[in-house]
């Protein structure tokens, strides 16, 4: 059992290694799942896919998609959606980078910044957004390779919405500078999500000899509102010490938890209730292991907050 658990808690921060997933290599003669549109609203679906064809060996033999992108110079919100519909993939947690080629007929009268993105969304009105180009450098006419990393957020974002929840769409936006519209074609081919990398992280537990005395303390890191468990109160009943520490949110790591072997192992037991486990670091895991491995009891209760 105790080896299980530490199974468990290494492999939190590990992911397995997966191949590329294609997004479309564009095998089929119709753009299936795609839709271009000038309206906020593109998300709610329907618009349909005039101006976009699939052309067998554009990019050095390889078929591709081409799509008419139009601007109008009075547009309320001067910007193009070109969207593919997702089999509801794993989030963005999952992947390193976006990849694909692309080639631009034009570049005039795109805005100078944040004119071409690529937009992940989770929900109805949930998405992030990344730049995939910028304007000044892209080559018109030819084309060029794109790499989008997901570790490079220009701005914090709810890691839970935006981050963790499968991703259900993939757009290419494309923002024209106002009064002025835009008017060009944008091809794309090779799109391709990239898995993250098991991280190369061997951990020996480190063995810390214990006297058995019982339960008298015991360590409670536990969500401010999953009092509702009353692991607390049971183990207060008992008789037993209880040092509680809390976790805030998906956005903030574990205050107060001990920073080394001998205030970790002042605890017979420790709790984690209603706790995500990926707000632990490497280093926490790594004491966690080493307690329970040491003989220290876990005791792990999921909760609402618990991805």
């Amino acid at each position: 059992m105790r080896t299980l658990m530490m199974l468990a808690l290494l492999s939190l921060a590990l992911h397995a290694q997966a191949q590329p997933v294609v997004v479309d290599d564009f095998a089929s003669p119709q753009p299936t799942g795609w839709q271009v549109s000038g309206s906020p609203d593109y998300y709610k679906g329907g618009f349909g896919a005039k101006g976009v064809s699939i052309v067998p060996s554009a990019d050095d033999g390889k078929p591709s998609l081409r799509a008419a992108i139009h601007i109008r110079a009075d547009a309320p919100t001067p910007a193009c959606w070109l969207t593919k519909t997702l089999p509801s993939l794993p989030g963005l947690h999952r992947w390193e980078r976006l990849t694909f080629r692309f080639k631009l007929t034009s570049i005039a009268g795109l805005a100078a910044d944040k004119a071409l993105l690529c937009r992940f969304r989770t929900g109805p009105t949930t998405f992030a957004d990344l730049p995939f180009a910028q304007p000044a450098q892209v080559k018109v006419g030819e084309w060029q390779d794109a790499c989008v990393r997901f570790d490079a957020f220009e701005k914090p974002v709810n890691i839970y919405i935006n981050y963790f929840e499968s991703l259900k769409e993939l757009t290419f936006r494309f923002g024209a500078e106002q009064d002025k519209g835009f008017d060009g074609e944008f091809w794309v081919s090779a799109i391709r999500f990239h898995a993250k990398s098991p991280p190369d992280w061997k951990h020996e537990p480190r063995i810390t000899p214990r006297q058995a005395s019982g339960l008298r303390r015991a360590l409670l890191i536990t969500h401010s509102a999953a009092s509702f468990y009353f692991v607390r109160e049971t183990m207060e009943a008992l008789g037993v010490a209880v040092d509680r520490r809390l976790f805030r949110g998906l956005h903030f790591p574990v205050f107060g938890f001990p920073g080394g072997t001998t205030e970790l192992f002042n605890s017979e037991m420790i709790a984690l209730v209603d706790v995500d486990p990926y707000v632990l670091t490497r280093g926490q895991v790594e004491l966690l292991c080493d307690y329970v491995a040491s003989g220290g009891g876990l005791l792990f209760v999921a909760g609402p907050n618990t991805l």
